[in-house]
């Protein structure tokens, strides 16, 4: 749904945008454009940015226009940046959770978390709404953290209540893999949290792992020795 309200919203820019080009007011085309992308796809600022200024350029827009249009993008993505670093302080973050269950008993035989942003003007955001921005902005350490606490509290909860252990899935974004501690801080996190490692398991891409490759072996060598599961 997220995608498809980006895509809506993008395509309303772009009309908006060939409007006032062809009446020939570009500045107007792209003050109207901004406001548009700003109001509509708040959260989808980093993709909407180079796409935007790749079509203006396409279209001849000269450089003062450009400088304008891009600094009106970058000021709303700033912002975004802003309640973002905000967010985790308050703690504005979700993790809802995904079940997976057996198609032979029908029994539960997992979970994976998976982090919402409850944005007190934007509402619901989902991951693709700010994981980008997290991580140009170096914030997704601490917001990759701060899910993963979440979901180690969330199954000693579980374990306390005296369910059986559920196995939970945690997504880890590329960039906060390439951090040479992430092994390290992760067993951390699940010690503190008095859980058994066997019960999480690491989500991750297969950029994460090609980026460096000896380094990513490393890593992933010292959490499966722990017992965290992995899959890519």
């Amino acid at each position: 749904a997220a995608a498809i309200l980006f895509y809506v919203a993008l395509g309303a820019g772009i009309f908006t945008l060939a409007f006032w080009w062809l009446r020939g007011e570009p500045e107007e085309a792209l003050i109207r454009t901004v406001t548009v992308l700003v109001i509509a796809c708040p959260h989808a600022l980093g993709l909407a940015i180079p796409l935007v200024v790749a079509i203006t350029t396409a279209m001849g827009a000269n450089n003062g226009i450009l400088v304008r249009n891009r600094l009106a993008l970058e000021e709303a993505r700033n912002t975004l940046e802003g309640d973002l670093r905000d967010a985790i302080v308050r703690c504005q973050f979700e993790v809802h959770y995904q079940p997976f269950f057996d198609v032979q008993t029908g029994q539960l035989c997992g979970v994976e978390a998976l982090v919402r942003w409850q944005h007190p003007e934007n509402g619901v955001m989902n991951p693709m709404d700010f994981i980008g921005i997290a991580e140009e902005s170096n914030l997704i350490h601490l917001l990759g953290d701060h899910v993963f606490q979440i979901a180690c509290a969330q199954i000693k909860r579980w374990q306390d209540a005296g369910m059986p252990p559920i196995p939970t899935s945690v997504n880890v974004s590329p960039r906060q893999f390439q951090w040479d501690g992430i092994a390290e801080r992760l067993l951390a996190i699940i010690e503190a949290s008095g859980v058994s490692p066997s019960l999480l398991q690491i989500e991750l891409t297969e950029s994460a792992i090609m980026k460096d490759s000896d380094a990513a072996r490393r890593k992933l060598s010292e959490l499966k020795r722990h017992g965290v599961a992995l899959s890519v």
